[in-house]
Order: structure tokens, then sequence, then C-alpha cells
């Protein structure tokens, strides 16, 4: 009865920045949100593979998934959900690893992976994994202060990337800009980005103006939608609350598509920021999410890099509006993603790289590729005008020869 009075009090108290390396708020939280993140992984990751990365994760050899800000794990559940439907990704993740601030998540870590080992997690086979090859951990880490190397090859090789309700969570932070910027930059080429997180507080608008400066492509979305998840057993006699069963919130599937030569930085963040609470209000009264708190819409990040001043080959607002010849093959994006990525991976990815200096050269070929290709388009275009211009000029010279006699 003791600790079912002291978790009370943690769902009593309001505040996302809890402590979490206390058990009770690390019970009251799986308690009340374990269920409804788990769903809303499951389902948009889902609509994100049939989007159009089904193909690229398939030509992978194995899979390797980092939760960022992913607390007890319950992100990987709904992955390995997703990724259950299809036969294809059966014992292909060989990797997951979860970086977050609160090292006390870590026995709640074990037990869920130990769960999905024995087959005891709904929906994921007891085969889905192979623990022979599966290695899985939870690393404790500030995502906004300098990253170890350790973290920065757990970031940089991973082919998944999940942030759910992490980016509300730092984006008021002091250098949290610069720390998400800093974050995306080693993305490798191909890596597939699910982002969920409140729809209040314009953060969906903050991440798209960052990713924009930082390679990464819109493949699903945005969406903002409310997420409804089936009720399930709960003891609203003991816990004073029902588990959180609807929420609303944005969604956005990224792929790293471009890395660009010239990073483009941010002065400052914008002074309208304000601190988001992870989930909004924990209101004991009600099964909703409902308290959600009216917060400023967020300015647009500006740029001290000028559009002329970044090196382009763009005839629009953006890549995809370069005129293709008819007679060139179409490719999906997630198909160019991938051939770039073999590409890439025969001049660089024989040897993990591991300085700096070699990083920033395996981003400079990467992009060289990337422009070469577009710069071949570009030509084979302009010479396809030139013949058709000659052709038009020797018509005329015809017909008024014609005309004349």
């Amino acid at each position: 009865m003791l600790l079912n009075h002291i978790i009370q009090k943690a769902l009593k108290k309001g505040s996302t920045y809890l402590d979490y390396n206390n058990a009770a708020n690390r019970c009251a939280y799986l308690y009340k949100y374990a269920d409804i993140h788990t769903g809303l992984v499951t389902k948009y990751f889902k609509n994100f593979i049939e989007k159009e990365v089904k193909k690229l994760l398939e030509s992978k050899k194995n899979l390797k998934i980092c939760c960022l800000g992913g607390g007890p794990g319950t992100d990987i559940i709904g992955i390995f959900r997703a990724l259950a439907i299809f036969p294809a990704f059966h014992q292909k993740v060989s990797e997951v690893t979860v970086l977050d601030i609160c090292g006390g998540w870590r026995n709640s870590f074990k037990r869920i992976i130990s769960s999905i080992k024995d087959g005891k997690v709904k929906d994921i086979p007891e085969t889905f994994i192979d623990e022979k090859t599966f290695a899985a951990r939870l690393t404790s880490v500030d995502l906004l202060g300098p990253l170890p190397q350790g973290v920065v090859d757990i970031i940089s090789n991973a082919d998944i990337i999940c942030m759910v309700k992490f980016v509300s969570a730092v984006l008021g932070k002091p250098k949290s800009v610069s720390a998400l910027q800093n974050i995306g930059q080693k993305f490798k080429l191909g890596t597939v980005i699910l982002f969920i997180d409140n729809f209040q507080g314009n953060v969906s608008k903050s991440v798209e103006d960052i990713s924009s400066q930082i390679g990464l492509e819109i493949i699903l979305g945005p969406l903002h939608e409310v997420f409804v998840c089936h009720k399930r057993k709960a003891n609203k006699k003991v816990y004073k609350c029902m588990p959180l069963s609807a929420t609303r919130v944005s969604v956005i599937g990224f792929m790293k598509n471009l890395t660009p030569l010239n990073l483009v930085s941010v002065n400052s963040v914008p002074e309208n920021i304000l601190k988001v609470d992870n989930d909004d209000g924990w209101n004991t009264e009600s099964d909703e999410d409902e308290s959600f708190p009216l917060l400023h819409p967020i300015k647009p990040i500006k740029s001290n890099v000028g559009l002329k001043d970044q090196p382009s080959l763009h005839h629009g607002k953006d890549y995809k509006s370069i005129i293709k010849p008819n007679n060139q093959p179409h490719f999906s994006r997630a198909e160019i993603v991938q051939i770039n990525s073999e590409h890439s991976s025969c001049i660089c990815n024989k040897n993990e790289l591991k300085t700096n200096k070699d990083e920033t050269l395996q981003k400079q070929l990467e992009l060289l590729v990337v422009c070469l290709e577009k710069l071949q388009i570009v030509l084979k275009k302009l010479f396809e005008i030139k013949n058709l211009e000659r052709n038009t000029s020797c018509c005329c010279g015809k017909y008024m020869v014609i005309k004349g006699s």
C-alpha cells in the first residue's frame, strides 16, 4: 500500500521533468504511458514501412535500431511489432540501443528485452530475433552535451532512429537546437527516422526546420492526428487514475538523403520556444490527455547562410523540381538512397571510420555522388534542348526557301 501511495503522488505531480531514477516515478510512467506509446510506434512505423522504406530496409544485411530518449525501451516493442508483420524482417534485427539521460530505466529495459526473447510479448514471435547475434543495451547519456565516441558510433551506424516524445522534452533547453542538429548530422545515408511528438507547441515545425538543414527528406507526413489506444486492464481504485487512452500527436517519417557540405548554423534559439511537457498534463480525473497548455507558435529557425550561398543544382524550391528526360528510368526515393548507399559503402565503409576527418570525407563523397547524378541529368536535358533547337532551325530554313521560290 505504501508503494501505491508513492505512485499516486508521482502521477499527480503533473510534470514531465520528473526524476526517473526514482522507482515510484518510473512505475507511474509505465502505468500511464507505456501502452499508448507502444501503440503509437506500432501504428506509425508500420505505415512508414509500407509507404516507401520497405525495400530499403529489406536490402540491408541486418538492422540496427537506436531510440533517442527512449526511456524503458517501450518504443522497441512498437518497432518490433511493426517489423514482425513482414516475414523479410524476421531475425534481421541485430542490435537495439536506447540512449537516455536516466540510467534508472536499465532494469525495466532488461525486463522488456527478456520478455521479447522469451516470446511473452504479444505480436512478436519468439523466433523474431536470433539470440546468437542479437545485442541490446541501454546507455545513459546527456544527448544535449558532448557525445562520447561510443555514442557517436551507435547513432552513425543505426539504420532506424526512433524519437518519441523526445524533442518536446529538450527543445526549450539551452543549446537544444544545435545539439539536435549535431545528432542529425551523424545519421548515415539511408537511415530512416520516425518522429512522434506532441501536437501542441509547434514541435513538428521546429523539427522540419532542423531536418531541412541536415539532409533529411520527409517520406511520411507530417500527420497531425488523435491516437486512441485500446483500453487495457487498469486499477483506478489503487492508482486514482486510468492509463492514458488518447493523445494528440504529430508524426513525421524522415530519410537521410543528402549530406550538405556547408552545414547551416542557427544563430540562436527563438525566444518564444517554451518547455513542452512530454505528455502534457497528468490529469488523474480523465482518461484522455486533454489538458494541453496553450503555447505560442515557435518561429521558424533562421539561418545565417542564404540560399544563394549554398552549393546547389536546384531548378526550383527543391531537387524534385529538376526536369528529367523522358527516357530516364524512374527510381523511388528509397531506391535512389539504396543505390547511393551501396556506392558510398564500397568506397568508405570497408573499414569503419572513427576519426572526424574520415567522417567528413565520407559525407563529402556521398554528396559528390548525388551531385554528379544530378549534373548528368541536367547536361542530358540541355543536350536534348540543343538538338531540338537545331532541328527547328532546319525546318524553318526549308520553309523560307519554298516560300521565296
